[in-house]
């Protein structure tokens, strides 16, 4: 219940956000292939809830990005942990400064189950196969329970590392990944749009089974 309440909470926070950043995020929008789906995540305010000024629907995505992403779309915190003293990102990571916009998140996603390397590059362009890995984990740190089906056909899983296979074939059994023709292309760097949609439906997917979550 606690975890539906802060989903609500911050999703109805988004809502008051969507009408006045919506012309903002429109600007940006040139490719008429996202703009349908773009418009349902405009009108459920989830893009311009997460974006502080524009929504660049085909721009990269790096670590440090992605990673605050799942952290604010999921709404992740620490608030349950007592510190001894206050945590700083150079605690955890090699090359995070302790004053970048994105630490918070990073220190948050570490402590929430999403698995992120000591030497973990943040301005690294961030993977779709990464992404996947990462939000599944954060999914699960919330209290979902993918339970074990028969895996879906995925043409392109040869291509992805031994790591994320899993996470991918949960994502796409549950709807939250869409495949392109039967592929995922693990390799390919994620872009704004992808990752906004696939929260999207992972915040729906969580709404929606609230009452398995583990809290």
């Amino acid at each position: 219940m606690l975890l539906k309440s802060r989903l609500f909470t911050t999703l109805l926070l988004v809502l008051v956000f969507t009408v006045l950043q919506c012309a903002l995020a429109v600007s940006n929008l040139k490719d008429t292939s996202v703009e349908p789906k773009f418009e349902d995540l405009q009108r459920a305010g989830f893009v311009s809830g997460l974006y502080e000024h524009t929504f660049a629907p085909k721009s990269k995505i790096t670590v440090a990005r992605g990673t605050h992403l799942i952290v604010k779309g999921l709404n992740l915190n620490i608030d349950r942990i007592q510190f001894i003293k206050e945590p700083k990102a150079s605690d955890y990571f090699d090359n995070v400064p302790n004053n970048a916009w994105y630490a918070p998140s990073l220190i948050i996603a570490y402590h929430n189950g999403i698995v992120l390397k000591r030497d973990l590059e943040p301005d690294t362009p961030m993977t779709r196969e990464q992404f996947a890995q990462n939000l599944h984990e954060a999914m699960q740190s919330v209290g979902i329970n993918f339970k074990h089906k028969t895996p879906p056909m995925i043409k392109d899983k040869a291509d992805f590392s031994e790591s994320t296979r899993n996470a991918v074939q949960d994502l796409v059994k549950f709807n939250i990944i869409m495949l392109e023709d039967g592929n995922y292309r693990p390799k390919a760097v994620i872009i704004h749009f992808e990752a906004a949609d696939m929260l999207n439906r992972a915040i729906q997917f969580i709404q929606k089974h609230s009452t398995i979550l583990i809290i």
